[in-house]
């Protein structure tokens, strides 16, 4: 689980109460409050890349001029548990042993 909080900073020239709605329209988003040429919003999110896109979504609205997050939190419980589920001791072995490293390829993806 991701929950993040944002200010949305707008140029001043736009309807905050419309751009509130754009951003309440956007998926995991929920605006919590609209003042002052600022709209604080917060994210909640199952992974970070959808964190991240539900951020750059905002950043892509017309009228906005800067997105700041505030707070993030991040349940990495599951991902320490893959990282560590992982026999780096056996695969970098492996490596060493290896009498030409030039036949090992990478072919997964990387989980930090």
């Amino acid at each position: 689980m991701n929950i993040s909080s944002v200010i949305i900073y707008t140029d001043n020239k736009t309807n905050l109460d419309e751009l509130s709605a754009l951003v309440a329209k956007i998926e995991f988003c929920e605006v919590v409050a609209a003042q002052d040429g600022k709209i604080v919003a917060t994210i909640q999110t199952e992974s970070l890349d959808q964190e991240l896109g539900a951020f750059k979504a905002m950043q892509a609205l017309k009228g906005v001029s800067d997105v700041a997050m505030i707070y993030s939190y991040q349940d990495l419980d599951e991902q320490i548990d893959a990282a560590n589920s992982n026999n780096i001791e056996e695969i970098m072995q492996k490596i060493d042993d290896e009498p030409e490293i030039k036949k090992i390829k990478y072919g997964g993806s990387l989980n930090i």
